[in-house]
C-alpha cells in the first residue's frame, strides 16, 4: 500500500472535486502530484476521470506526466471524461507511436511485434501470423492457396505491419511498384491509396500529417470488420447446460479460426461462443490464466512448434479446444446483453454500454482487471439521474463503488443524496448506508469524519450555493445578507441539521 501524507490525500481530494484554487495551493507547497495513492490514482488520474478540465490543464502546466505507456498514463487518458480533456491529455502526451482513442489498435499491433504469448497459426515468411485476422481483413487469405512466394521481404513488412495496424507506414526501402501489385492482390484497395496520398506529400510534416489521417481510417475500418466478426460470433453462440461434444466445438470455432470456447452463466442459460486467445489476452486475468500453464490451456504448449500453434491438428483433436469461463459474481446476476458487451469491447473498443447494464458490466470488469471497461461503465452509471428507472438500487450503486475502488460513483450518489435530501432522510436504508460508511473507517477515532457524510455535505454547499466558511459559492454575488441569501443559508442550515440529527441517532460524532 502506498505510503502518502495526509497534503497528498488533500491534494487528490481536491483534484476529485474540482477545486482549481485548493489544488493550485498544494503544488505551491511542494506536494507531489505524480505520485499514487493507496488505490493507485494519482492526483492527474482523479482529474481527468471525473471531469475537471482546469484541474486537468493545471497540473499539466505544472509538471503533472502523462504517458500513455505507462499505467498511470494510460488510466488518465483512457478514463478521461470527455473528449477535450482526453485531447488536452495527448497534448501533453510523450508517447504518440499510436492513436490511444483506439486502444484495441495497440493490442493488434503489439500480436505482430511483441506477442506475450504464441497466439499465432500461420507463418508467412518469417512472420507468424493470426487467421482470423487475415481474414478479417481481407478475403484473399480465406482462400486454400495463399502465395507470396517471390514477393520482397520489405514488402511482405509493410503488408503485414498494415494488417496489424502498425503505425509506422515506412515506406523506406520499399518497392513501391510491388506494393501496389501485393494491394491489388490480396484485395486492400486503401493500402494502395494510401501509399499513393503518402507519396504525394511534398514536406515531412504534410507526410506525417497524411500518415495520420491514413492511421485513423486504417483503425476504423479494421474496427467495422471486426464488429462485422463478432456479430457472427455472437449470431452462432450456442446455448446449452451440458458439456459440448467434440463436433459441436469443432463446429463453433471453425468457421471463426478460433481456438478457445468462452462459456457464460446468463440468467438461467449457459452460452458458449468462439473467441480467440490473441484477444482474450488483452484482459489482464485471462493473459495471466494463458500465461500460467493453466491445465485447460496448456494444449497449445504441446500444438505450438516455433511461436506458431497447429490450429488444423486442434480441431482435428476437437476434444481438447479448451474451455474458458466467465467468473462467477455473488453480486449479481450477469445477463447475456453484458457478456456481448463484454466481447464487443475486448474485439473492438466498443464504448456503449447502457445504464441498464453499466452495473453487470462493472462487475466484470473489475474482475477481468478491464480497466478502460470499468471505468466506461462508471460513467454510464453516474449518468443515470433516476436509479429506480433501470431497478438499480443507488445504495448497491454506492457498495459497488467502494467495493471497486470507483470514486466517481461515491461522488454521483452523495449528490444524488444532497439533491433529495428529504426522501433519504426518511429512507431506514439511509441509516444502513451511513452505517457502513462510517466502518469503513479502521480503527475508528473519535475525531475521524465519515467520508459519505463529508461528500454529502459537500454537495449541500454547492446545492445552496453556500461556502461552508460562510460566504456565496457565486463569485459574482456580493457577500451581504440579502433575503435571498439568508434563504439559501436557512436551507443549507437545515439540510445540514436533518444529517446531524441522523448521525446522533446512529451514536456517530462525524
Amino acid at each position: 500500500m502506498a505510503n502518502v501524507s495526509q497534503e497528498f490525500r488533500d491534494l487528490c481530494q481536491a483534484c476529485r472535486k474540482g477545486d482549481v484554487e485548493l489544488v493550485d495551493k498544494y503544488i505551491a507547497q511542494g506536494v507531489n502530484m505524480n505520485q499514487l495513492d493507496e488505490w493507485d490514482y494519482s492526483p492527474l488520474i482523479l482529474a481527468s476521470i471525473c471531469g475537471h478540465e482546469k484541474v486537468v490543464r493545471l497540473l499539466l502546466e505544472k509538471g503533472a506526466i502523462v504517458n500513455r505507456d505507462t499505467f498511470e498514463g494510460s488510466r488518465a487518458i483512457y478514463g478521461a471524461l470527455t473528449d477535450a480533456i482526453r485531447s488536452l491529455l495527448l497534448s501533453y502526451d510523450i508517447t504518440k507511436a499510436v492513436d490511444v482513442t483506439q486502444p484495441f489498435a495497440s493490442h493488434i499491433s503489439a500480436l505482430l511485434q511483441r506477442p506475450p504469448i504464441a497466439t499465432a497459426d500461420v507463418r508467412i515468411g518469417e512472420f507468424r501470423l493470426h487467421r482470423f485476422l487475415l481474414t478479417v481483413m481481407s478475403a484473399y487469405f480465406s482462400q486454400p492457396n495463399v502465395d507470396f512466394g517471390s514477393t520482397n521481404g520489405q514488402v511482405l513488412r509493410f503488408l503485414f505491419e498494415y494488417i496489424y495496424l502498425v503505425p509506422s507506414l515506412d515506406l523506406k526501402g520499399v518497392d513501391v511498384d510491388e506494393l501496389r501489385r501485393v494491394a491489388d492482390q490480396t484485395g486492400l484497395t486503401y493500402m494502395r491509396v494510401a501509399v499513393d496520398m503518402i507519396l504525394a506529400q511534398k514536406s515531412a510534416a504534410d507526410i506525417n500529417k497524411t500518415k495520420n489521417t491514413v492511421q485513423h481510417t486504417m483503425y476504423e475500418t479494421a474496427r467495422q470488420k471486426l464488429k462485422i466478426l463478432v456479430d457472427g460470433i455472437v449470431s452462432n453462440k450456442i446455448a446449452k447446460d451440458t458439456e459440448l461434444t467434440a463436433a459441436e466445438k469443432r463446429a463453433l470455432v471453425a468457421p471463426w479460426h478460433a481456438d478457445l470456447i468462452f462459456r457464460a452463466q446468463a440468467g438461467s442459460r449457459t452460452l458458449h461462443y468462439a473467441v480467440h486467445r490473441a484477444i482474450f489476452s488483452r484482459a489482464e486475468y485471462y493473459l495471466t490464466l494463458f500465461a500460467s500453464g493453466f491445465h485447460d490451456t496448456a494444449v497449445f504448449g504441446e500444438l505450438e512448434q516455433d511461436g506458431v500453434v497447429d490450429l488444423d491438428r486442434l480441431y482435428a483433436e476437437a476434444d481438447a479446444i479448451p474451455v474458458i469461463s466467465l467468473p462467477s459474481s455473488d453480486m449479481l446476476e450477469i445477463s447475456e446483453e453484458t457478456v456481448e458487451i463484454l466481447l464487443k469491447h475486448l474485439y473492438f473498443d466498443e464504448a456503449d454500454v447502457p445504464p441498464q447494464f453499466a452495473m453487470e458490466t462493472l462487475v466484470i470488469a473489475d474482475a477481468l482487471f478491464i480497466d478502460r471497461l470499468k471505468t466506461i461503465a462508471a460513467i454510464s452509471l453516474s449518468s443515470i439521474e433516476d436509479f429506480s428507472t433501470v431497478s438499480i438500487s443507488v445504495y448497491d450503486v454506492l457498495r459497488a463503488a467502494w467495493e471497486f475502488k470507483v470514486h466517481r460513483l461515491e461522488d454521483r450518489v452523495a449528490y444524488l443524496i444532497a439533491q433529495d435530501l428529504d426522501a433519504f432522510c426518511a429512507d431506514p436504508q439511509f441509516r444502513d448506508i451511513i452505517l457502513e460508511s462510517s466502518r469503513r473507517i479502521s480503527e475508528r477515532q473519535e475525531f475521524d469524519t465519515i467520508e459519505l457524510i463529508d461528500d454529502i455535505r459537500f454537495y449541500l454547499a454547492k446545492k445552496h450555493a453556500i461556502d461552508q466558511d460562510g460566504g456565496t459559492l457565486n463569485p459574482t454575488m456580493a457577500r451581504v445578507e440579502n433575503d435571498e441569501y439568508l434563504e439559501r443559508v436557512r436551507q443549507y442550515e437545515q439540510d445540514i441539521m436533518a444529517v446531524d440529527g441522523i448521525l446522533e441517532e446512529l451514536g456517530l460524532n462525524a
